[in-house]
């Protein structure tokens, strides 16, 4: 079967018989498991370099920590395509 960009909503609308249509949302949850693993190791090595951020405190001392963590999920939240991310400071 050839490689195909199709997701789930646009399969839907496709007029197959329900056996190719099986085959290609087996074929496309494939493909999106495979990404999922191959991206495994670099999203838990993102997600570490976050938590080691010491950044849930109430403590005045820990405010630079804790706007480090907010500018760095904002820029990690603008690379995964979201336009409009700001980062507010808190009055604590």
């Amino acid at each position: 079967m050839p490689e195909t960009t199709l997701g789930f909503a646009q399969l839907a609308t496709l007029p197959l018989h329900w056996e190719h249509r099986k085959e290609l949302m087996s074929s496309i949850m494939e493909n999106v498991l495979a990404q999922a693993k191959d991206a495994r190791e670099a999203q838990l090595q993102e997600l570490i370099e976050l938590l080691r951020i010491p950044s849930i405190s109430t403590l005045p001392d820990h405010r630079p920590q804790i706007e480090r963590a907010a500018r760095w999920l904002a820029a990690h939240m603008k690379a995964l395509g979201l336009e409009e991310v700001e980062v507010y400071p808190t009055e604590r």
